[in-house]
């Protein structure tokens, strides 16, 4: 008994903060949704940086690794993705790679059409006497 009091007394304490960070987030990226392309040259700035300290003659890096490199290229490839192609990065953030199977007999929402979505509707409204839960996510 003490376990479950602990655990609901520590959710009910750290619980509100997770909402909170969560909010947050979502109302830092509006605002700064203006600031994209500043930011995007920002890090385009700073990647040619990093190349001249990583391949320049007189090497500002004493010891250039293996994993110095691939940091960096890895880097560099994220921002070219996010310069040249925001939206299908999203959309891999979004659908391709945490991929979830929807459940038995209902499409995926990428697939839906009207009259699966009438067909959803009709079965969220029939199971009026169990919790039922929508969960809306959107690629951007």
């Amino acid at each position: 008994m003490a376990a479950v009091i602990s655990a609901v007394s520590c959710m009910a304490c750290c619980l509100p903060f997770g909402f909170a960070a969560a909010a947050g987030a979502a109302g830092l990226s509006v605002v700064l949704a203006p600031l994209r392309p500043w930011m995007l040259a920002i890090s385009g700035a700073l990647l040619i940086f990093g190349l001249v300290q990583l391949y320049r003659r007189g090497a500002a890096c004493q010891r250039r690794s293996r994993w110095n490199l691939a940091i960096f290229w890895v880097c560099a490839v994220l921002v070219l993705a996010m310069i040249l192609m925001p939206q299908v990065v999203a959309s891999l953030l979004a659908d391709g790679i945490f991929t979830h199977a929807a459940p038995t007999g209902q499409p995926r929402l990428v697939e839906m059409d009207a009259r699966s979505m009438e067909a959803l509707k009709a079965e969220f409204n029939q199971a009026k006497d169990e919790y039922r839960v929508i969960a809306l996510f959107s690629s951007t």
